[in-house]
């Protein structure tokens, strides 16, 4: 007990709980050594692997301090670990057998303090901070999530520093996920989003680029603890480890758009996270945007090749014992594997298509694409033309090119779709061309379908990213605010 908060540490019975430890904070989970065990490896060493150099890290809540621990098997030379409650600290012995007496290491310096204040008052420089504080309905956990707090956290990185923030859908909004998201991006230019476990994600974010491919993670796996950590939770390998990448630097930045942001003079988080959590919804609208499922074509080539060729085995090893953050993607590997018909709701869940999946390639890419009986003229001929850029090969332009052609004498006339969706051919085309890195025809295509439906979020979020890749924008494009 101290005066901000009682702590308590338990043991389950393994039959009416399960066998596990966990922290609650006020009653609260907090953390644990075996549900919550993907996110707290994966919070540690999905910076390293971005940054697998680093010798100075700082982290801002210690939890069980498995994720400070795990930072231990890296070379580091400085682990610094802010948490502002004394009973935590005190807690953390009682899991030495999982963060490996984080607490009592020479290179660990523990501060009883405020994150904020020890970033704002220290001039040391980091190569990495990591952040994972209490869910946002807590109070005052909303700070470090503000865009001035993440200003903070860019002044204190080394060039090329690695920013990893943790976040959550579970008993939240669609609309905070965005806010959390578009924050960070907004201090952030060059962001990962990772999918940690069920519920849980991770972003990475930095003022640079960086290389992220299973070529740059196999500095990490050559060594033996992190190793093994990665393999506890199901990552057998440095391409295994893709399989839980949502959305790359390529897109990432792209999902949230505008809209407004978490900051310390409107603090959005502190009243509208206590209402999400009161209703219990789970946030969803990531999935919109998954390389792994509907966004497979904008992976790139190497990423699409590697997850593809894991086989079942390695993509059941990762996903079995930590399920996805993607409701969809999960329903559709449990289908997969035993072989029945799971499909995923999204996008395409009008035109009754499967869900296409990165890992089974074959499901989805040369499906014949169905006419229905009375379809008009001018669906058929945008059919047909899908059917060609599914197929690839040398005529998916022929495919693209009567899409756009189509599109834009429906935005010429203004003309109304009877039987077809606009958006649904414009995102198909966009995808297909960005993956044959066909960027001005996905440019216009996309413009074309703004102007039909210029408050698509899909739509929106394509423009978005042949914006960045083109560096051009276009003034006559209504964006919208999604």
């Amino acid at each position: 007990d101290a005066p901000d908060a009682t702590v308590s540490v338990e043991q389950g019975d393994g039959i009416g709980a399960g066998a596990g430890i966990g922290l609650r904070i006020n009653g609260k989970p907090e953390a644990s050594t075996r549900g919550d065990l993907s996110t707290q490896y994966l919070l540690a060493h999905l910076p390293m692997l971005a940054r697998p150099e680093s010798k100075h890290v700082f982290v801002l809540g210690l939890g069980s301090g498995i994720t400070a621990g795990a930072l231990l098997g890296h070379p580091v030379e400085l682990v610094t670990i802010a948490e502002n409650c004394e009973p935590v600290l005190r807690a953390a012995k009682f899991f030495e057998p999982w963060n490996r007496g984080v607490l009592t290491n020479s290179v660990v310096k523990t501060w009883h303090e405020d994150g904020r204040t020890v970033l704002k008052l220290s001039p040391q420089q980091y190569d990495v901070i990591i952040s994972e504080p209490s869910n946002p309905w807590m109070v005052g956990v909303g700070s470090v999530f503000s865009q001035e707090f993440y200003e903070l956290a860019a002044r204190r990185l080394k060039n090329g520093g690695i920013m990893a923030q943790w976040f959550h859908v579970y008993e939240m909004s669609d609309a905070i996920v965005a806010l959390v998201v578009r924050t960070f991006s907004t201090v952030f230019p060059h962001v990962e989003i990772w999918d940690a476990e069920t519920g849980d994600l991770i972003m990475l974010g930095s003022k640079r680029a960086w290389l992220s491919n299973p070529e740059s993670y196999r500095q990490v796996f050559e060594r033996e603890q992190p190793r093994k950590d990665l393999e506890q939770v199901g990552l057998i390998s440095p391409a295994a480890v893709w399989a839980r990448q949502l959305a790359s630097q390529r897109t990432a930045f792209a999902v949230a758009g505008e809209g407004p942001l978490q900051s310390d003079r409107f603090p959005i988080l502190e009243y509208d996270a206590p209402k999400a959590f009161f209703i219990g919804d789970n946030a969803q609208a990531l999935a919109t945007f998954d390389e792994r499922t509907w966004q497979w074509e904008l992976a790139s080539a190497q990423k699409r090749t590697a997850l593809a060729s894991l086989g079942d085995g390695p993509v059941r090893t990762v996903f079995t014992n930590f399920a996805s953050v993607n409701r969809e993607l999960d329903r559709h590997l449990r289908g997969h594997f035993r072989q029945t018909s799971e499909p995923g709701e999204g996008p395409d869940s009008a035109r009754k298509r499967p869900m296409p999946c990165v890992f089974f390639p074959s499901q989805h890419t040369n499906a014949p694409v169905l006419i229905p009986a009375g379809a008009s003229p001018e669906l058929k001929r945008l059919l047909e033309a899908e059917t060609l850029m599914r197929n690839g090969g040398a005529r998916w332009q022929e495919g693209a090119g009567v899409v756009e052609t189509v599109l834009d004498s429906v935005a010429r006339t203004a003309t109304q779709a009877t039987n077809w969706a606009p958006s649904y051919f414009a995102i198909m085309t966009a995808r297909a061309s960005l993956s044959q890195g066909d960027r001005q025809r996905a440019k216009r295509v996309v413009e074309i379908g703004l102007k039909i439906e210029p408050d698509q979020p899909e739509l929106n979020y394509l423009y978005r990213i042949v914006e960045r890749e083109t560096g051009s924008s276009s003034a006559s494009v209504n964006l919208g605010t999604k």
